[in-house]
């Protein structure tokens, strides 16, 4: 569970398991933070068109919502819908500039469709942002490769490593690309 995520689960009562979510949500169905964190757990789960069906019930609700874009962009990265994910993304990043997931997500969705050169900009505009983010860091590492930096490459894994020794498990995950 993401920091983040303790305080709301703490004030609500809630525990670890979408259920948990479901029974705040049917108290208050139009609750977007619980349908957030929700989408994050079914992400988990890889139970991706559910959590991207919460995505867009946030957006419903708060259509301005960069966190409810870049769920639905995370969603979109997970089943290969990549071009609908830079959409989500470049719409997050719209409304949150400095949005680290949402830059994530957008590199990755990159790297996917074979563009390294546009995933370095968001991998390194993350490393900008966070100068010790691993995620971003591996991310770069992997553009950097792809674009003949190997030397380069090397050196920004093994720092992602060295930060984050699961990083690699974690990059293949859309749903962690927040770290």
């Amino acid at each position: 569970m993401r920091t983040s995520e303790a305080p709301f689960r703490q004030s609500a009562g809630l525990g670890d398991e979408p259920g948990d979510l479901d029974h705040a949500l049917t108290l208050r169905p139009e609750f977007p933070r619980a349908l957030v964190v929700r989408s994050r757990l079914f992400y988990k789960e890889g139970e991706f068109a559910r959590s991207i069906l919460d995505a867009e019930a946030v957006l419903r609700i708060e259509p301005q919502s960069p966190r409810g874009y870049a769920r639905r962009c995370l969603g979109r990265l997970a089943i290969d819908e990549l071009e609908g994910a830079i959409a989500d993304c470049s719409e997050s990043l719209r409304l949150w500039p400095t949005f680290i997931p949402a830059l994530n997500g957008r590199g990755s969705a990159y790297l996917k469709l074979g563009q390294p050169e546009h995933a370095a900009v968001d991998f390194e505009e993350a490393i900008r942002i966070r100068p010790k983010a691993p995620v971003a860091l591996f991310g770069r590492g992997v553009s950097r490769k792809k674009l003949g930096d190997r030397e380069g490459g090397d050196a920004d894994i093994a720092l992602a490593k060295q930060l984050l020794p699961d990083v690699e498990e974690r990059f293949r995950h859309p749903w962690q690309l927040d770290q």
